[in-house]
């Protein structure tokens, strides 16, 4: 792997390692707003719950029963709003950690790609050089071991130069 090639690896996994970590802070501070606002919506429920005062003014029993009857219904109703409230924020706070985890899945798996093509275009490259080193090694090759070189001059019939 060519030291370019290392210092981009590196790079996207600081980037993901970064991602990570901002993901984590996005939705952990977003689970803290969640909570607080549930906690500020149970302060508002807590003062309406002393209403149950007004039942003991009425004059019958019947009508008391009934005016409870109606104050433990309504709270039931109240802690079912309370409970579907949570979940329903439990379940954003998922889906926020969900979406996160998928744009990073999507990241990783285009440099896998990315790094998968980058391995397919240096055996290609090794294929030819291999190629070519096998076509020089079977070559012939001529080599000269002694000659004998000579220039005459054919008016005189003799060697001007021999080697």
């Amino acid at each position: 792997m060519l030291e370019r090639d290392r210092h981009i690896v590196s790079g996207f996994g600081v980037l993901i390692i970064v991602l990570t970590l901002a993901a984590l802070w996005q939705i952990t501070s977003y689970n803290q707003h969640q909570r607080e606002h549930r906690e500020k919506a149970a302060s508002y429920e807590v003062a309406d719950s002393d209403s149950s005062s007004e039942c003991r003014g009425l004059a019958t029993d019947f009508d008391r029963a009934a005016c409870l009857a109606q104050k433990i219904s309504a709270e039931q109703e109240q802690e079912r709003g309370r409970a579907d409230l949570h979940a329903q924020q439990d379940m954003s706070t998922w889906a926020l950690a969900l979406l996160w985890a998928s744009g990073i899945g999507i990241l990783v798996s285009v440099a896998g790609i990315v790094l998968i093509y980058a391995t397919l275009h240096e055996t290609r490259e090794m294929t030819v050089a291999t190629r070519e080193i096998g076509q020089k090694q079977v070559r012939a090759y001529l080599a000269i071991q002694k000659s004998n070189f000579a220039i005459s001059n054919r008016l005189l019939k003799k060697p001007v130069c021999a080697l």
